[in-house]
């Protein structure tokens, strides 16, 4: 297992980023946003630039976060949805335009972020599963129209030699493990694991550990590690030492021999510091081998 770092939750400049982090040791960098952009649809100046950076520190890129399929779909509106005309055009155009949207994704920003991947080394992909619409409750499965634009993206991965890891991420449908597993089951492809997120699970209302651990441990490829708290008004928040149990998490990971990489996600403010603490606290229970 090796320690890498959401670069913008250190610094929305990926050379400040790197640079202050690898003062603390850390030679991995995951890339999700660039500036003001995000990776997969940046400017080619940015990449430039990142390359550029990327050469002259010598670090490694563990994984890019374009955001693919993290946006809603519903299903087809068809005539005659509405009783009033001018809805039912509305609801059939925003339709349309959801479509576009996941279309290019799928043809556009996909191909561009693994053209990226290849430049830079880098072989590992993160993807999400659709955002629920309003109403849909948490647990509800990937609908079965959906997974034909998974079957399409994977099926360019495995001609690009790409892995995809689906982020386990409370507002999506892939918001608990037993949903991941569905999808990943159901796609049927050696290039589609998971991307765990503990914090995610926290505020889907799983146990991360060992509960729902134990049931995605074998589809782990990827994991961010960000703690989370619950208010006593039910409301929750990400915070660096919260109620996940992360020290019982980080020595199951090394005790099953994980071998991927452990990104530093804290989603907390002050950044610089949050990133730090949660360094400090890796470290205290996997030592300096993980750097």
């Amino acid at each position: 297992m090796k320690v890498s770092l959401v670069t913008d939750e250190l610094s929305s400049d990926f050379e400040t980023a790197v640079e202050i982090g690898t003062e603390w040791g850390i030679r991995n960098y995951e890339l999700r946003g660039v500036g003001t952009e995000r990776i997969g649809t940046h400017s080619e100046y940015a990449e430039h630039h990142l390359r550029n950076v990327i050469d002259r520190f010598g670090v490694t890129i563990s994984a890019v976060s374009p955001g693919i399929f993290k946006v809603s779909h519903q299903q087809d509106v068809f005539e005659g949805w509405t009783v009033l005309k001018w809805q039912d055009v509305y609801e059939f155009e925003q339709q349309r335009r959801l479509e576009a949207v996941i279309e290019n994704q799928i043809e556009v920003v996909l191909p561009r972020t693994i053209r990226f991947c290849h430049a830079v080394g880098c072989s590992n992909i993160i993807l999400f599963s659709f955002n629920r619409p309003a109403g849909v409750p948490s647990g509800t499965p990937l609908p079965e129209f959906l997974l034909g634009y998974f079957k399409r993206a994977v099926k360019i991965a495995e001609e690009n030699q790409i892995q995809l890891y689906i982020e386990n991420e409370h507002i999506c449908y892939g918001d608990t493990v037993d949903n991941c597993i569905q999808i990943i089951e159901s796609v049927g492809s050696p290039n589609l694991f998971i991307n765990w997120d503990p914090g995610n699970a926290y505020f889907a209302h799983e146990l991360p550990y060992p509960t729902a651990y134990e049931k995605i441990a074998p589809y782990i490829r990827h994991v961010h590690m960000k703690d989370a708290i619950t208010h006593p008004n039910g409301d929750m928040e990400y915070v660096v030492n919260g109620e996940i149990k992360w020290e019982e998490q980080l020595r199951a990971l090394m005790d099953s021999g994980y071998e991927g990489y452990l990104s530093i996600e804290t989603h907390c403010r002050p950044k610089v510091k949050s990133a730090k603490s949660t360094l400090d606290r890796i470290i205290r229970v996997c030592g300096e081998s993980v750097l």
